[in-house]
């Protein structure tokens, strides 16, 4: 198993769009346009909810409960299964500031929002914290 990576050693990148999560009921048919939507959309299923995190771009599901508006960042490239504490290392630092957080991973890395109004304090404890923003990203301000 390896150990977590120092915060030096992942790479963040910010997203260009502000998201906003909605909430619909569990039986809710899910919009044909996600299937072709650009920008990155996430969809989760329980038996409870579904859960629909979109850029703000998209239009509001019907039906559909909203919170946001959210800035994001992902980890740059692809994190190895075997990865100890990434996440756990990018929330305690948020946390730390008072900033919450939604979280999502895929197969390939890690994703991160933060509200939109506390982004600037978001990437400012990160890079205190030793976190590295792709240079060609969007920092917010």
């Amino acid at each position: 198993m390896k150990t977590t990576l120092p915060a030096e050693s992942l790479r963040l990148s910010a997203l260009p769009a502000a998201y906003f999560i909605y909430r619909l009921p569990p039986e809710a048919a899910l919009p044909a346009a996600l299937c072709q939507a650009e920008g990155g959309v996430f969809c989760a299923r329980t038996a409870g909810e579904v859960s629909l995190l979109l850029p703000e771009s998209l239009p509001a599901p019907e039906n559909s409960r909203r919170e946001g508006p959210w800035r994001g960042f992902r980890v740059a490239g692809a994190l190895d299964f075997s990865l100890v504490g990434v996440l756990a290392g990018l929330s305690q630092v948020l946390a730390a500031a008072g900033i919450p957080i939604l979280a999502v991973s895929t197969y390939d890395t890690d994703y991160l929002w933060v509200p939109a109004d506390r982004w600037c304090a978001a990437r400012r404890a990160l890079l205190q914290a030793g976190y590295v923003f792709e240079e060609d990203a969007d920092d917010g301000r």
